[in-house]
């Protein structure tokens, strides 16, 4: 056995390396076909919802530790003598202190690629139905442990190189004020884009309305969310917009449980001589028959106004898809058009008559508005409603004239004053 090691420790430089090759590639299988597959039973084994998820980028990153490992070792074995002397002077950061520095970086993204999955399914786990959840709570709460762990990671290792971050970043502080005012727009779009991210107020796929662009989410990108809209055109919304403007999401606004759910509302206009009950019969009949609307909740019609020219209703009426909306009125109002034909109802619009003469109104007429409006008058006099017009006429005009002899009383004693005081001067 020693005689063995004593053979392997004097081979010289190239015999050491391709050996040192030749024992990576065998760890290396040892680990695909054996190791690996043993954790993969466990982790299929483990009906945690982190475990897959995780088994991948740990299974790569142990590859790269495994690698790391005989790189050093291969270093430290070939030439030991300079392992632990510094590069550039007697000051400066060694070999070793770079391998140092790998072990640390590496050993970070281990840590925070496991906050990243496991992290959110036991802050799960914490909350009950009482408990307030923010929306996008938990994934705040990973993005900042893994930025903290990144903050440390970073920092430790700059500390085996002999760099020190908080100076690093004084020196930049300057440099990146005027970088901030460049592009200030573009931060602020890379910055919302991170906050879209926590909130999570929509996904690709989902049909979404920004002002008076309505469309299906494409895409959501770093700077810009870019909509697909009902008429195929590509709208393209920067992230700072996006954030700043109400948005209304038809994917996720169903109630009952029903995220796709959306109400169709529909104002139909008859003539003032039909019958409100008729029109909601109708309606209701029209709507129940659609075969986009659903049985529950039930549709409704309600009157809503009388208008300069009809009497105006409104249909409500619930379909399980917001893709099929379009659809669903084409539907309903080529029912309702049937349907109001055939019962003989009249839907009124504006028409325009040239009079030549007015219209003579007869004395019978005449005479009865006359009688209306003295029973009219006589009515509100006995209800405390209206003043006798001659009654309020003779208050006013004797306000009207206190307010004079008062202003004219004034005038008399001032003009005395100013007669008394000419007087003295005199």
């Amino acid at each position: 056995m020693w005689d063995v090691l004593r053979q392997i420790s004097g081979l010289d430089f190239d015999e050491k390396i391709g050996f040192a090759a030749a024992v990576l590639i065998f760890v290396l299988g040892f680990e695909i076909y054996v190791v690996m597959r043993v954790f993969e039973k466990v982790t299929d084994k483990h009906h945690a919802e982190w475990s897959e998820p995780l088994f991948r980028p740990l299974r790569n990153r142990f590859y790269i530790l495994t690698l790391l490992v005989f790189l050093n070792l291969t270093r430290w074995w070939v030439k030991p003598e300079d392992m632990f002397e510094s590069i550039t002077d007697h000051s400066g950061p060694s070999v070793q202190d770079y391998f140092y520095t790998a072990y640390i970086l590496l050993a970070t993204s281990i840590v925070s690629i496991s906050i990243k999955h496991v992290l959110p399914s036991t802050l799960k786990t914490l909350d009950t139905e009482e408990s307030v959840v923010l929306s996008g709570g938990h994934h705040l709460a990973v993005l900042t442990s893994r930025l903290l762990v990144w903050v440390a990671g970073v920092n430790l290792a700059l500390q085996e190189i002999h760099i020190e971050m908080l100076g690093m970043l004084a020196s930049l502080a300057v440099f990146s004020i005027f970088l901030g005012l460049a592009v200030q727009q573009t931060m602020g779009n890379i910055l919302n884009s991170f906050l879209l991210d926590i909130d999570h107020p929509f996904e690709e796929g989902d049909r979404v309305q920004v002002g008076e662009h309505r469309g299906i989410v494409v895409s959501m990108g770093v700077l810009s969310t870019k909509l697909l809209t009902l008429e195929e055109e590509l709208v393209v919304i920067p992230n700072n917009t996006l954030v700043n403007s109400t948005l209304i999401n038809s994917a996720r606004g169903g109630g009952g449980g029903v995220a796709g759910r959306v109400a169709l509302r529909q104002e139909v206009g008859v003539a003032f001589d039909e019958d409100p009950n008729h029109i909601k019969a109708i309606l209701l009949i029209v709507a129940q028959g659609c075969e986009y609307v659903l049985e529950s909740p039930r549709p409704r019609v309600l009157m809503t106004e009388f208008d300069d020219y009809s009497k105006n209703f409104m249909l409500y009426a619930w379909i399980d898809d917001y893709n099929n909306e379009r659809f669903a009125r084409d539907l309903l109002l080529m029912d309702i058009d049937a349907a109001f034909s055939r019962e003989g109802i009249q839907i009124p619009y504006p028409t325009t008559h040239e009079m030549r003469d007015l219209p003579t109104i007869p004395s019978e007429v005449l005479a009865v508005k006359a009688k209306a409006r003295r029973s009219a008058v006589a009515f509100m006099k006995n209800e405390g409603m209206m003043l006798d017009i001659e009654e309020e006429r003779r208050q006013r005009a004797e306000e009207v004239r206190a307010n004079l002899l008062q202003s004219l009383e004034k005038w008399e004693d001032d003009e005395a004053l100013v007669d008394d005081f000419l007087t003295e001067e005199e």
